[in-house]
């Protein structure tokens, strides 16, 4: 299970030039299913910009992996590095 983070109303965190997390965290969800195709079973939480209720984010899937996609935006541009 693959949860992009954000989505419809919410764009999350939203970079110096405008894109917005939501719009990340699906193109990486997509690509990374696309990568799995064939190997193994890989569900998404959303596979368009829409609004996805919390309680509907983590459907009982029985899942065996979990991967939730986030970007973190910060006022300053010297910030960079992972969490």
């Amino acid at each position: 299970m693959i949860l992009a983070t954000d989505g419809g109303n919410d764009p999350g965190a939203v970079g110096p030039t405008g894109l917005q997390e939501k719009v990340v965290c699906l193109n990486v969800a997509l690509r990374v299913r696309a990568l799995l195709a064939g190997r193994v079973d890989v569900r998404l939480s959303r596979e368009a910009d829409v609004d996805t209720p919390f309680s509907g984010r983590l459907p009982a899937t029985g899942a065996a992996c979990f991967i939730s996609i986030h970007c973190n935006a910060h006022a300053s541009r010297e910030a960079n590095g992972t969490e």
